[in-house]
């Protein structure tokens, strides 16, 4: 009727929880995955498209939020703040994503499907020490994952910024995504 018969108006997928560390601090808000979807490709399937390539990963558009709450990882006096709006307009500064939700960890994984492989590891990116389980998309253990792409999934994530009384110490993480950019180092445990 009216010229509407069999036309369905275009679903919004539901808002993702996340957090992004950065060099300095940890945010946790939320992102709109349609505000990312280029081509059919979100958010996550563009990091891991563009994952080998650190001029690509410098492509991903600045990550827009809501409902931020920043607050610092290490010890900067900076107090806990809650803002409406938030933008990251680089992707340098980021050290790990991590889903928050269902939704957002699904579409995570999916963009990573390849990454099942776990080496139990250490590492130093930025100023944490991380120690969890490196998923790579190579069953062979003597490869690095990071040789072929830039951000990797982490596993069983425990994260410790080492910073002199710091404030993000002991924090777990079941599943995230790391920048490799920001590695220091990184050995098998």
């Amino acid at each position: 009727m009216f010229g509407l018969g069999g036309h369905k108006k275009a679903q919004s997928k539901a808002p993702w929880s996340i957090q992004i560390l950065t060099l300095d601090y940890l945010v946790d808000a939320i992102l709109q995955p349609e505000n990312y979807a280029l081509g059919g490709v979100d958010f996550f399937e563009q990091l891991a498209n563009a994952a080998g390539d650190e001029d690509e990963l410098q492509d991903v558009q600045a990550l827009r939020f809501s409902e931020a709450h920043v607050q610092p990882a290490g010890n900067l006096a900076t107090p806990d703040q809650t803002f409406a709006d938030w933008e990251l307009p680089l992707f340098e500064q980021v050290v790990a994503i991590v889903p928050r939700d269902e939704a957002s960890l699904q579409a995570a994984q999916k963009a990573y499907s390849d990454y099942v492989n776990p080496i139990n590891a250490v590492m130093y990116a930025g100023p944490y020490l991380i120690r969890a389980n490196v998923m790579s998309d190579d069953t062979d253990r003597d490869s690095s994952p990071f040789s072929t792409a830039q951000v990797v999934p982490l596993a069983d994530a425990v994260i410790d910024c080492q910073l002199p009384g710091a404030k993000l110490a002991g924090y777990h993480v079941p599943w995230l995504l790391l920048n490799g950019a920001k590695l220091h180092g990184w050995a098998p445990a």
